[in-house]
């Protein structure tokens, strides 16, 4: 066991490289079967690349006349002219819920493919930032556990879980804000041995970029900033008290200076209810409890694989990996105690996790969702292994099994993620479903039925962008007759109806198909499809 250890610390950043080549292949054959998006997926590229408008269906080129799929994939795409327009990215966020750093990435990486929409710009840059994120966490990993072996544990066992997985396969900017709270901590790590050069410009940077990325970015660094400026008062250091608080504070000013319409974000308006929430939730913790419960729940069940075979064998394993490291235990000769500095610094990064997702979830309110606490997950296992590594100081185990062990684990369950194909952001069945109705459009014209509701062209951009002959209404109201004027229909068409009742006053599809032919001359019945599709049911009128 001694030799393996050795040969870990010798080999440890070539074990690195593998370990990192591994989780990037599996996440790419992932990005592969990923053939749907959630509708704040869609959100990111509109933003990031619309030239015309924030919402599809604000667009006076779609509402209420006659469209192609061409100007759907307008919406998402950079077109010719209107490469590196940072300035309409910017304008189409002060129109939504958040600030535009990430939306400034995706329009890069966008506008080198002039008129193409792909998975892969988002998915790429998702990719680079977890390189950048294992990197980093194994060099804070390595230093805060004092082992290379045992810095390996936190990169293989947040590159192998689901939660991981679903950061980097869902196209937002949460897996930007992963590697900026990473690199915030790491900054400070170093700052307390002050090996860190212009440390308090690093913390005006990570805090600044992080801010201007996510809002809930600021309640990390505002605990990591507190945390930091009680170390600086018990050791009296007034001057670095001043320019570090300075540094943090700074931070933050800036992106209100340089983005103003965060004040209205962060607050709400009539337009954001993100925002009314955050603004609304701020003396309001009864359901605080209940959120806290709802993750908890929903982290634990993220670890418990599907397949039973594979769950048999892993605690098989797990009851194997104690057992040998028991027996083996008075070969671990590298036994140390943990010191009184690293229990601090270890209950301080606990706790740092601790309150800020408590305050997340807290000012989230109802929209309270995992994804916003993702950027916490790689630290959060780093207190784990960090916890383990300190136990097994005073139990009768061998620390170097141990370590292997968890390790070996963490790539089964990685491997029983991929081939399950388990993640919360792959929608294959989006695609089957879209299809389903594409094919009744091939040679019919569709009518959406739409109201004032901004979410639903945006949740069908794919099945929209794929067909050449859309009406979109604003109304159920409709003469289809006078619509249809000109349009070929000797097979019918096609109508696809707003039936959401949870985030909208949809309609009764029924009703509105009913009063739709009865008024028209070219209609005499219609069915419904039968096709299971979100949001809305189709029918065919012939």
């Amino acid at each position: 066991m001694e030799k393996i250890k050795s040969l870990a610390g010798k080999y440890s950043v070539l074990i690195l490289v593998l370990v990192i080549l591994f989780q990037v292949c599996t996440l790419v054959y992932m990005g592969f079967v990923k053939t749907g998006y959630h509708i704040d997926e869609i959100y990111s590229y509109i933003l990031s690349n619309s030239y015309d408008t924030d919402r599809i269906s604000n667009s006076d080129e779609v509402n209420n006349k006659w469209t192609s799929g061409e100007k759907f994939r307008d919406f998402v795409s950079v077109q010719e002219g209107e490469r590196f327009a940072y300035d309409k990215t910017y304008y189409n966020n002060t129109k939504d819920a958040h600030p535009p750093f990430y939306y400034f990435l995706l329009h890069t990486v966008s506008s080198f493919f002039v008129n193409k929409f792909s998975k892969w710009f988002g998915l790429g840059i998702n990719i680079f930032l977890f390189i950048l994120n294992q990197i980093f966490l194994y060099i804070l990993s390595s230093k805060v556990l004092r082992s290379s072996l045992w810095g390996l544990i936190p990169v293989v066992s947040y590159g192998g879980m689901m939660l991981c997985f679903d950061t980097v396969l869902f196209i937002r900017m949460y897996m930007l804000i992963t590697l900026l709270t990473v690199l915030l901590i790491f900054v400070h790590c170093k700052m307390l041995d002050g090996s860190l050069k212009f440390p308090y410009l690093w913390c005006f940077l990570l805090t600044f970029i992080g801010t201007f990325t996510h809002y809930y970015f600021a309640v990390v660094a505002f605990y990591v900033a507190v945390s930091y400026l009680i170390y600086l008062l018990s050791k009296k250091k007034v001057k670095s008290i001043l320019a570090y608080g300075a540094s943090m504070l700074s931070a933050v000013l800036c992106v209100l200076i340089v983005y103003p319409a965060s004040i209205t974000q962060i607050t709400g308006s009539n337009t954001n209810n993100i925002g009314n929430e955050v603004s609304g939730n701020i003396f309001n913790f009864q359901a605080l409890p209940f959120r806290l419960f709802t993750v908890v729940k929903e982290i634990i069940k993220s670890f418990i694989p599907y397949n039973k075979k594979i769950l048999i064998f892993m605690l098989v394993s797990v009851v194997l990996v104690l057992l040998s490291a028991f027996l083996f235990r008075k070969r671990d000769k590298t036994v140390c105690k943990i010191n009184k500095s690293e229990i601090k610094q270890l209950l301080v990064l606990c706790l740092i996790i601790i309150f800020s997702v408590v305050t997340v979830f807290h000012f989230s309110g109802k929209y309270s969702y995992l994804r916003y606490i993702y950027n916490l997950v790689p630290i959060g296992v780093l207190a784990v292994v960090w916890i383990l590594k300190a136990v097994l100081n005073f139990v009768p185990f061998n620390k170097n099994i141990i370590a292997i062990g968890v390790a070996f684990l963490f790539f089964v369950y990685s491997a029983e993620i991929v081939l399950d194909n388990r993640s919360s952001f792959l929608f294959k069945e989006m695609k089957n479903q879209n299809d389903e109705v594409i094919e009744l459009c091939e040679n019919r014209p569709l009518i959406v039925i739409n109201n004032e509701t901004n979410y639903f062209l945006t949740n069908k951009f794919l099945l929209l962008s794929a067909c050449d002959n859309i009406y979109i209404s604003d109304t159920s109201k409709i003469d289809a007759d006078k619509i249809l004027k000109g349009k070929v229909t000797d097979n019918g068409a096609v109508f696809l109806i707003l039936t959401d009742k949870k985030w909208s006053k949809g309609y009764d599809g029924d009703k509105v198909m009913k009063r739709i032919v009865k008024n028209s001359s070219i209609f005499s019945k219609y069915k419904n499809a039968d096709i299971t599709i979100s949001l809305s049911q189709v029918y065919l009128a012939n």
